[in-house]
């Protein structure tokens, strides 16, 4: 039963404020919700602050009703990661990518890659970057060459000075069989680059081997005095020395410059 309580009036669940005498406007609460089955103001409310039933908000049209469909809402919520508001529009395009957080930080876009952690590893996967905690470089799965290889590559140069035919070429100023680079870990070289003076070497066909510890590991020719492949998938592994021979096949050729690109290799 209803009861003033000092200056407020206590009401027990399922009890209600009748309005007139013919019990159609009340005000009361039902244990769970507030409610009110009238407006305070008539038919309709005339001030923002005037109470409306739900029944008489559906009833509203046009740009109204969008609105209160929007605030409103009667489903369960949205139904598909597309419909939120801060993620991509469409799915088209982006197989096999990754959700990531934006360079704002203001919502969710696809990536190609996931960069991961640890002493070892995460399962292989298209785009997955791992950093290494254990030598502190950053790695990325190659699909193509079905290894893990740093995400940098690094340079090796070869040259020599003259005419040259059966000798190994120079690194730097060393001119001698051996002049040669120390792997400092396990590497993949991934492309190869070489060219020579065309006006003075007396073939444009010359063969070259790429050499590790003295041992051909992959051999080229150059064709019209220059070679390039930037497919090579050629391992050689830590503390070998990687040396540039030039053949003794055909005639000899002049200043010729080489240029290896290498990514250190991870191996499983």
């Amino acid at each position: 039963m209803a009861k003033f309580r000092e200056d407020n009036l206590d009401l027990e669940t399922g009890e209600k404020i009748d309005f007139n005498d013919a019990d159609t406007i009340s005000m009361g609460y039902d244990g769970a919700e507030l409610y009110l089955n009238s407006t305070l103001s008539g038919i309709r409310a005339v001030q923002p602050y005037h109470m409306l039933r739900y029944d008489q908000l559906t009833q509203a049209s046009g740009v109204l009703q969008d609105q209160i469909d929007d605030l409103y809402m009667t489903s369960s919520g949205v139904e598909t990661f597309l419909d939120l508001t801060d993620t991509p529009e469409s799915y088209t395009g982006y197989a096999n990518k990754y959700v990531v957080v934006n360079e704002a930080e203001t919502g969710l876009v696809f990536s190609d890659a996931i960069v991961v952690s640890g002493t070892e590893p995460p399962a292989s996967g298209t785009g997955t970057i791992w950093y290494n905690n254990g030598n502190s470089l950053l790695y990325y799965w190659d699909d193509t060459r079905n290894k893990w290889l740093s995400a940098y590559t690094h340079s090796f140069l070869f040259t020599y000075s003259g005419n040259i035919d059966g000798l190994y070429m120079s690194i730097g100023n060393v001119v001698n069989s051996y002049a040669h680079f120390n792997m400092l870990r396990d590497a993949t070289i991934v492309s190869v680059t070489a060219d020579v003076d065309p006006v003075l070497s007396q073939t444009p066909t010359k063969a070259f081997e790429i050499q590790a510890d003295q041992s051909s590991i992959y051999n080229f020719s150059l064709v019209n005095y220059t070679y390039t492949d930037e497919t090579l998938n050629v391992d050689i592994d830590a503390a070998q020395q990687l040396q540039m021979f030039v053949s003794t096949a055909d005639a000899r050729v002049r200043d010729p410059i080489v240029v290896l690109e290498l990514r250190w290799r991870y191996d499983i």
